[in-house]
């Protein structure tokens, strides 16, 4: 009966380190991606700042109505 109980929480911990294996793998990917967005945007952002916003020279009074 020992032997059994024994056997049993082996196979039950293999399957719970398991799970957490997958959520480890899973966390990962999803850090990788939120890396790679971040990255992404903070290229866009360095690059976007020397745009040149040509729309207040046609409108020159558009400030008055934000």
């Amino acid at each position: 009966m020992q032997l059994n109980v024994s056997a049993t929480q082996e196979i039950v911990e293999l399957i719970l380190d398991a799970n957490r294996n997958n959520l480890l793998a899973l966390d990962l990917k999803v850090s990788i991606v939120t890396m790679g967005l971040g990255a992404g945007a903070l290229f866009a952002s360095l690059f976007g700042m020397n745009v040149r916003i040509i729309m207040p020279n046609y409108y020159p009074n558009s400030w008055r109505s934000i």
